[in-house]
């Protein structure tokens, strides 16, 4: 037995020595716990009773709902508070009004017009969308077309119609 523990088996007689009892440890304990508690609720049958297969029926889905679009007009905005507290002596009332746009309409405004390696641009503005970098023939928001550019002002056709402005001006449309 002495020699077994010495020379080139020992680390493996030593490996033995300890992983054996609890290798022996762990099948007792799992022997005695009832193993995995699924087996023992099903029930037994016999190997040779073919299994069937049954099918559900297929489902059909609902039909999903049109999504309605939102008009940006009548949105909140959000810095200001739901509830308003009570003001105090010194400190300014914050303006929190409800947008002055009417549902379906958008503001179109021509922030101005520039020159650019030759080139005469402007830059536009439908709602709160800045378009800049326009030239004459470009089409945005697919109905708002740029017609013609001057120093200041410039010519526009909106969904057909004819819409002149001029540097900060804004029309409701």
């Amino acid at each position: 037995m002495k020699a077994l523990f010495s020379g080139e088996y020992r680390r493996a007689a030593m490996m033995g020595v300890v992983g054996l009892p609890v290798i022996l440890a762990l099948l007792v304990f799992r022997m005695f716990s009832g193993g995995p508690t699924d087996t023992a609720a099903a029930p037994a049958r016999p190997s040779s009773v073919p299994r069937t297969v049954v099918t559900a029926p297929p489902v059909s889905l609902p039909a999903p709902v049109p999504l309605t679009p939102v008009d940006r007009a009548l949105l909140r905005n959000p810095f200001c508070p739901l509830v308003a507290a009570p003001a105090a002596a010194a400190v300014p009332q914050v303006a929190c009004d409800r947008r002055t746009v009417p549902a379906g309409k958008q503001t179109i405004g021509l922030a101005d017009i520039f020159e650019e390696g030759g080139v005469r641009l402007a830059r536009i503005s439908i709602g709160a969308f800045t378009f800049p970098n326009l030239h004459v023939g470009d089409t945005l928001a697919s109905s708002l077309r740029v017609v013609a550019l001057s120093d200041r002002c410039g010519e526009f056709e909106y969904a057909g119609n004819p819409l002149p402005l001029c540097e900060g001006e804004q029309v409701l449309r």
